[in-house]
């Protein structure tokens, strides 16, 4: 089963198998999404319908590293990502109260 999350960027992304994806194209005919490694010099694809309910097809055996296992960076990016959404969502909050209020709430 993947998981879908935004990235730093505010992206989707989708994490599959210890490996996390990025958006890369829509099919034109079938209108299914290709999401591609993370990892620049890795070619590995995963596909999914259109609602990104349903994995179709991968190729997830040809990985050119090692697997996302750390925990610790996975917390930290969800954390990241938590304060950049909300110092776009409260342009006048300062960047500090924000990110103190996401690190105890999150700890």
């Amino acid at each position: 089963m993947f998981k879908l999350f935004t990235n730093n960027r505010g992206n989707s992304s989708i994490h599959f198998d210890n490996y996390n994806f990025r958006y890369f194209r829509t099919n034109k005919s079938s209108g299914d999404i290709v999401w591609r490694c993370v990892q620049k010099t890795c070619n590995v694809t995963i596909i999914t319908n259109n609602e990104k309910t349903v994995l179709i097809r991968s190729n997830i055996k040809d990985h050119q590293h090692d697997e996302d296992n750390d925990e610790q960076k996975k917390e930290l990016q969800k954390i990241r990502t938590a304060i950049k959404r909300k110092a776009i969502e409260n342009v006048y909050e300062k960047p500090i109260k924000i990110i103190r209020k996401e690190l105890s709430s999150t700890y």
